[in-house]
């Protein structure tokens, strides 16, 4: 379609409109050809408004989160069971009571008379022993258990003692001697009998004396003594039957001594001959004796 210039003029058609103005052409241009505004294409106030909406749901968002965090703390489980007011942080291994502090849960264990400790002997299914807590917890008991022996090993007077039996000035008299003292376990009757002590240059030894095949006495011996003052003045008065022997005026018994000692390699047994005028201490030489000595008397008839 062609467009046609209007001439503003005198010869202009009468029903034609008057123009805006004398000196000025008009121009028209059919509507078939002016370009239409495409609907897919977001105009600016558009983007503007997805922003917005973009932005009002990361502000709900963020607000349903903290109500969420808000009720999760608001939970009775979570609070304290004695103040119910703080958040709880401990757990009672026995009731699972939840407390905040250490005075709640003094105030938990005295309303309830909980003991606060798991019980060992409690019973656990398969799968809980399986479970990290529980295998934390058996380790505790075991250290618990370690624990105590070693208090009770630190405890002079107690029945696991510990403490080297021997004093250091006594090993090194026994070293220079070749008297070689083998230490009894711990636990062991035999450990808790010792008392032998250094004292004014000497040892004071707690020797075990058997007669006739029988332990007679375990009593502390001076090392200065001969073997036949020991016997028969600390251990033959202590004896409950006194062994036959004729009249006084007439020759005393004949005793034999021999010391138990040990092999340092085969821990085999052996009697070494005694004589009865040798002091403890020459008795004791180059022998291998298990705490303490062990003398051993018979009666030669």
């Amino acid at each position: 379609m062609q467009t046609r210039p209007l001439a503003i003029g005198a010869n202009s058609h009468p029903d034609w409109p008057s123009p805006p103005s004398s000196n000025s052409f008009l121009t028209l241009i059919p509507s078939c050809q002016i370009p239409a505004v495409s609907s897919e294409c977001p105009t600016k106030q558009q983007q503007q408004q997805q922003q917005q909406q973009q932005q009002q749901q990361q502000q709900q968002q963020q607000q349903q989160k903290i109500f969420n965090d808000s009720s999760n703390k608001m939970d009775p489980t979570a609070l304290c069971s004695v103040c119910v007011e703080a958040e709880s942080k401990y757990t009672c291994p026995v009731c699972a009571a939840r407390t905040c502090s250490l005075a709640c849960s003094k105030r938990h264990k005295l309303r309830t008379s909980c003991e606060g400790q798991q019980r060992p002997s409690t019973f656990k299914s398969k799968s809980d022993l399986h479970h990290p807590s529980q295998v934390a917890a058996d380790f505790d008991f075991l250290n618990s258990i370690q624990r105590a022996l070693d208090r009770a090993a630190d405890d002079p007077h107690g029945p696991f003692r510990s403490k080297p039996t021997l004093d250091r000035r006594i090993k090194d008299i026994c070293n220079n001697r070749g008297l070689v003292v083998l230490p009894a376990p711990c636990q062991s009757s035999r450990a808790g009998q010792n008392h032998s002590f250094y004292n004014n240059d000497r040892i004071i030894w707690t020797v075990e004396w058997v007669f006739n095949g029988s332990i007679t006495s375990t009593i502390q011996v001076d090392e200065s003594l001969t073997i036949k003052d020991a016997f028969e003045n600390q251990v033959l008065p202590s004896l409950s039957t006194p062994p036959p022997s004729s009249d006084a005026k007439v020759h005393p018994l004949n005793l034999v001594y021999h010391l138990r000692s040990l092999e340092p390699h085969s821990q085999s047994i052996t009697l070494l001959p005694l004589a009865a005028q040798d002091t403890l201490s020459k008795a004791l030489a180059n022998a291998t004796i298990l705490e303490f000595p062990t003398i051993q008397v018979s009666i030669v008839s």
